[in-house]
């Protein structure tokens, strides 16, 4: 019985702790981590223009009840990384290497189907000990803290499925320098 026990446990805490999480509680979640990588990392290049042509791209891309949201980090060592609550950090890096919005059209189609199933905080809580989730359900702990960043990383995408242009050129380059000072 005890082993039984133990074995059952920890798979029931996590379902637990996924069902009881709500999208915006993710995000509050990953801000002590994002704070800290974009602090790390140069900061987010955005200006108005930037901020409309991403929302553009993601309207293209989402459907209507998934929340996603895309940040360009100006200095990240990774391509793109994909946190709990929808949130999209994709490397200054990616995007000057891109000739069009293909690539990053096709990288956030494959993460929707991601988001829409929860598997970024599905990873985050498989990171913690039961002992920490137990903890957390019964508001004993406040954060649930990302042990390996390499399970959020993202694989820039083989095969474009994207036959469609979703941009002028105009507006591609000013997505690519939008990290210019």
């Amino acid at each position: 019985f005890l082993t039984l026990l133990i074995l059952y446990f920890p798979t029931k805490i996590k379902e637990l702790t996924v069902s009881i999480i709500s999208a915006q509680h993710e995000t509050q979640l990953i801000e002590p981590f994002l704070q800290a990588h974009l602090k790390t990392s140069g900061g987010v290049c955005t200006s108005p223009k930037t901020n409309s042509i991403l929302k553009q791209i993601l309207n293209a891309v989402k459907k209507e009840n998934n929340h996603m949201s895309v940040l360009i980090v100006k200095d990240q060592k990774m391509n793109a990384l994909h946190l709990p609550g929808g949130l999209i950090l994709i490397s200054r890096n990616f995007l000057k290497t891109a000739s069009n919005e293909k690539n990053l059209i096709t990288l956030l189609k494959a993460e929707l189907a991601k988001n829409e199933s929860r598997h970024p905080i599905k990873i985050l809580i498989n990171q913690q000990p039961s002992y920490h989730l137990v903890k957390f359900l019964l508001g004993l702990e406040s954060e649930l803290p990302i042990k390996e960043i390499n399970e959020f990383l993202r694989p820039l995408p083989k095969h474009l499925k994207n036959k469609n242009r979703h941009l002028d050129d105009f507006s591609w380059v000013a997505l690519q320098n939008a990290c210019l000072d």
